[in-house]
């Protein structure tokens, strides 16, 4: 009986003893915001911030918690990374680091506290890293563009991989186009010398009609034709023209602000 009545108790308690333990938190976490912006930690601050303006906590406490989290990301420095690989092209899959506390922002922004921090960014293909440290101050939002490859790489036009090797669009479009057009002023052409050879049957008497139904055939065919060859033409010039070109990666370290950015 004992046990039955103890069991039913603690069925009955748990909830109210974890929604006590809740609401502790919630003002521990209040009062920890305070402090930790009182001694500049805003990082650890915002985390106490989002920590009490859950909605599990009391609504008095969540409202202006919430106030103080937009506040405070409002204070922290944001850096933005523009990262580029060895052959220009954007390189989203880049390993970055930044010593001390600094967590994902809105966006593609990093956050840090203010103060000096050393960025290092690291290319997962070839494990070239790159580092540089940067005084960030209160607020600031600050782009960073990092780059593996030589000074003015730039990205390849967009590439298809074919039968050939890889192909830059232009030239695969233009090539097909072309192709395409080849293709139809033949068959045109073929149409209009069947209807000429079936001429031979009327003459010298054939009719205006029957004379007039073969020349638009021969016509549109030498036009088709024609727009066809300089399709593959322009295609194969921009092939060669295009094609990617290796780039090998570059060392060495270039650090140079510009409108609030910095580029290593």
């Amino acid at each position: 009986m004992k046990l039955t009545v103890a069991l039913a108790l603690s069925f009955v308690l748990a909830p109210a003893v974890a929604r006590a333990d809740e609401l502790r938190e919630c003002a521990t976490a209040y009062e920890q915001t305070q402090r930790l912006q009182q001694k500049n930690e805003l990082m650890s601050a915002l985390e106490a911030a989002e920590r009490c303006a859950k909605p599990a906590c009391p609504s008095l406490l969540t409202t202006e918690c919430a106030k103080w989290a937009g506040e405070i990301k409002g204070k922290l420095p944001a850096l933005i990374l523009h990262v580029r690989a060895a052959d220009g092209c954007p390189l989203p899959q880049a390993m970055v680091s930044v010593d001390g506390p600094s967590r994902k922002g809105e966006g593609a922004s990093l956050l840090v506290e203010p103060g000096q921090h050393t960025v290092t960014v690291v290319d997962p293909a070839t494990n070239q890293a790159k580092s540089e440290s940067i005084n960030f101050a209160l607020g600031e939002r600050r782009d960073i563009d990092v780059s593996f490859g030589k000074p003015g790489a730039v990205c390849p036009r967009p590439t298809e991989k074919t039968p050939f090797g890889k192909v830059p669009t232009v030239s695969l479009i233009a090539g097909s186009v072309g192709a395409g057009f080849l293709v139809m002023g033949i068959g045109f052409g073929i149409v209009g010398a069947v209807k000429r050879g079936d001429l031979d049957e009327c003459k010298p008497n054939c009719s205006r009609d029957r004379l007039d139904g073969v020349q638009p055939f021969l016509t549109a065919g030498d036009v088709l034709g024609a727009i066809g060859l300089v399709g593959i033409a322009v295609g194969a010039i921009s092939y060669f023209v295009l094609k990617p070109k290796t780039l090998a990666p570059a060392t060495g370290l270039f650090v140079t602000p510009s409108g609030g950015g910095v580029r290593f």
